[in-house]
């Protein structure tokens, strides 16, 4: 039986909800799933797949694995860089992307593998966003487990590096309209990085939720 080594090493990551998921996906394939939180606890395998990870692998990572992709969400070689799914929607992205590609010494540069799109409505919130990314990282996984894949050098790699997004970014401008505010209140999450604005030398925190009708 195979190893796939899958690597999630952020804590909070919305993807670590979706773990039973891709171990359904490897015994279909015929493979035999080991979760890393840790780039240290990397298992020697056939295929490591690095999917919500932070951590920057060294060659040495790369070795104890026959193959390596790393899952990125966004339609490289657009949006390198952290929190791209949220940049994208506050930039007036229409739709969610993955790519999957062979990772390499530079950030999101390496050669591509496979790549999604999915239209929006452009009325999605948060989890929403989540939800369809997560069904597109499944969908590489599936891809990736099954298929004899080979990848193709990636164009343009000097292309703009994205921060990481944290709470600061989730801050309005009280003299902008909410429409014109309406795609960074797409991203925010409630709980953990919610919409606020200051005013007075206050702060103020705004939740967001789709109102549903009972009727």
């Amino acid at each position: 039986m195979k190893i796939l080594n899958i690597l999630c090493d952020q804590p909070d990551s919305f993807f670590l909800d979706y773990l039973d998921d891709v171990d359904k996906i490897a015994r279909k394939n015929g493979w035999k799933m080991f979760f890393a939180d840790e780039v240290e606890n990397i298992r020697h395998g056939d295929l490591l797949i690095a999917a919500s990870a932070r951590s920057v692998l060294s060659e040495m990572d790369l070795l104890k694995n026959k193959r390596n992709a790393v899952i990125h969400p966004s339609l490289l070689p657009n949006y390198r860089g952290s929190g791209v799914l949220a940049w994208s929607i506050v930039e007036g992205a229409s739709a969610v992307s993955v790519t999957s590609f062979e990772p390499n010494n530079q950030i999101d540069a390496g050669p591509i593998i496979f790549q999604t799109t999915r239209e929006l409505t452009g009325f999605e919130l948060n989890q929403e966003l989540r939800s369809i990314q997560a069904c597109q990282y499944l969908e590489h996984i599936n891809f990736l487990c099954s298929e004899n894949w080979y990848s193709i050098p990636q164009e343009n790699v000097y292309s703009k590096i994205y921060p990481k997004r944290n709470t600061k970014h989730s801050e309005l401008d009280i003299n902008k309209t909410i429409l014109e505010q309406f795609n960074l209140l797409r991203v925010v999450d409630n709980d953990k990085y919610p919409a606020f604005f200051l005013h007075g030398g206050r702060k103020y925190v705004i939740k967001i939720y789709e109102f549903v009708s009972e009727l």
